[in-house]
């Protein structure tokens, strides 16, 4: 992701990445990881679960 991030130079990714990473690590820490994302589901998506891994 970061090299998808600095591959669109015009979106100034040496600006906003630092705060994107920090976030990663946050969530890493709520989930007891170095990194982690967050998800949110989508309103119209059907009622089923995504396994998380233990």
């Amino acid at each position: 992701k970061r090299a998808a991030c600095f591959a669109h130079v015009s979106q100034n990714p040496e600006e906003f990445y630092p705060y994107h990473d920090a976030m990663n690590r946050f969530r890493g820490l709520e989930a007891g990881r170095k990194y982690a994302e967050a998800f949110v589901r989508h309103a119209q998506s059907p009622d089923v679960a995504l396994p998380l891994a233990t």
